[in-house]
Parts: C-alpha cells; structure tokens; sequence
C-alpha cells in the first residue's frame, strides 16, 4: 500500500514495514517525542540550567528527555539495548535479543541554548537485535529525529522506505506525514549552536 501525505505515524509505518515490533518501538519513541516538546516548550531557564518537573522533581530538560526516552524504549517490549549520550553504557530494556532492537540516542541536542529559544533535537537510530558495538549506520533499521521548534516534527528513514518521511505535531496531539524528502540539494544552512566551529573550520569561510 503507498504511503500518502495526511497519514497519521500509525498508518505511515503500517504501510511501510510489516516488523510490528519495528511499529511498537517507533511509535512509543514518538509518545515520548510529544511529552520533550511540551517539557521544552514549558521549561524554566534561570542562570545555570533549563529546569521542568517530572513527578516531584526538578530535572535539567536534557536530563528529563533522556528519562523519559528511556522509559519509552522499555514501554515498547520490544528494545533489548540502549545507551545515550548522557547514560553511554548499555542498559537492558528488556526487550528480546531475537526479533528486538539496540537504540542508540542524543536525548537533546543543543540543549546549551535552550534558553535562547533556537531549535534544539533528540536524534536517534535503531539497530536490529542486542548489538550497539561494532555495527555500522548503513545496519540501522531506522534513524529519526525529533526537532523541537516553531513547529514540532518527528524526521524518520526506514530500511524499508525510500527517502526520509516528515511527521508534524497536531495540536490535538497526533502526528501526521507531512512531507517526502527523496534528495537533499545544495544550501545555506546553520546551526547557531554550531558557531564555535566557524573560527576552526576554514570551509566556512567559503
């Protein structure tokens, strides 16, 4: 069945994959997607760090969306591995090793300007199986990104589907397939986070 823009998440990964496991576990890490929007939208940023609560705590965001990833993958039953940028040692989700999946994941990249109010992302992909150790990229069954900005858009490619899928956040909460993206031309683009890099890196002077 071809994949259509106006799909919801559910319908797109239906059409794409028949791996129901492969479903479950992106679909989850969607709900968790949601939840960082929202904790980042609603963050406090006082002078040393960017604070919302989770239950009775204070948490940084980037340390909140990390949990919260977590939590998803275990919810999924169908995560064996994952490790984070924050949590880099493997940790068993309890997943299966035969049938299941090894993610690895930045919970919330540019966390550091946050308090600027620019763009920041969680950035994942998933491995078949219990290895997060000697694997390639071109291994991964899936990679997506959550980014979290004027709008909140959930980015995946699937071994599956050609090209990457855009999914955006509906104000009732949904996901919808947005946008097909099968090339990627020449541009100008920036990453203010990035800003650093332009004194060390000559090509930017181009």
């Amino acid at each position: 069945t071809k994949c259509e823009i106006g799909d919801s998440l559910e319908e797109f990964l239906t059409k794409s994959t028949s791996d129901k496991g492969l479903i479950r576990l992106l679909v989850c890490m969607g709900e968790a997607l949601r939840t960082i929007a929202f904790k980042v939208r609603t963050a406090s940023c006082g002078g040393t760090a960017c604070v919302n609560s989770f239950g009775d705590e204070q948490l940084a965001v980037d340390l909140l969306a990390n949990k919260l990833l977590f939590e998803a993958l275990q919810y999924s039953h169908f995560c064996k591995y994952a490790c984070s940028e924050e949590v880099p040692e493997l940790q068993d989700m309890g997943g299966p090793a035969e049938g299941g999946f090894s993610v690895a994941f930045d919970p919330l990249d540019g966390s550091s300007i946050v308090d600027t109010n620019f763009t920041v992302g969680t950035i994942f992909g998933v491995w078949p199986g219990d290895k997060l150790t000697g694997v390639t990229g071109g291994e991964q069954v899936a990679a997506a990104m959550g980014i979290f900005g004027p709008r909140t858009t959930y980015v995946l490619a699937l071994k599956d589907a050609p090209g990457t899928h855009e999914f955006l956040l509906l104000d009732e909460g949904k996901w919808q397939h947005v946008k097909d993206t099968t090339a990627i031309g020449e541009g100008k683009i920036f990453s203010p986070g990035n800003l650093r890099a332009t004194s060390d890196n000559t090509n930017y002077a181009k």
